[in-house]
């Protein structure tokens, strides 16, 4: 017998930024006033920066939704994560970047395919390709978690 449900490759990832560990000293007063920029395909989503840190919880901020028609297509590149030290005076300037490809993200949402599933992932994070150290010679390192709900639709009738 078919199933009433199917599941199509349409969909919602949602993304929450956990934290940002080992940040570099970026200000003069020794600290880093990080935020996140999320980019997914055409889809952009960034954090509020928190002030004077060397490790950011970012938990509380998101999660951030990213609504995906075709999942396969739209993972294309993977999702970009740039990290910024905000600063009053002269913008944003580059902590560095990570990037979760987009194998990662197909194979651990497509394990559990319809389901609401959630995964972590720990990515580094690399500054002109090189690996960015913080503060105290760890490598920085951003921590996501993730959600994929697969949308369902009714199975065709013969």
């Amino acid at each position: 017998e078919k199933p009433d449900l199917i599941v199509t490759n349409s969909g919602e990832l949602s993304v929450t930024i956990l934290a940002v560990r080992h940040l570099p000293k970026m200000d003069m007063f020794g600290k880093c006033d990080p935020l996140v920029e999320l980019v997914l395909g055409r889809h952009i989503h960034a954090t509020e920066h928190q002030s004077n840190v060397l490790d950011a919880d970012f938990s509380n901020q998101g999660p951030f939704l990213f609504p995906l028609v075709d999942f396969a297509q739209e993972l294309k590149g993977g999702l970009s994560a740039s990290i910024y030290d905000w600063n009053r005076t002269q913008g944003r300037q580059l902590v560095g970047e990570a990037t979760i490809s987009e194998e990662a993200l197909y194979n651990e949402a497509n394990k559990w395919r319809g389901e609401r599933v959630l995964f972590k992932i720990t990515q580094p994070v690399r500054f002109s390709g090189q690996q960015r150290l913080g503060h105290d010679k760890s490598p920085t390192e951003i921590e996501f978690e993730f959600s994929w709900q697969g949308k369902k639709v009714k199975a065709p009738r013969d």
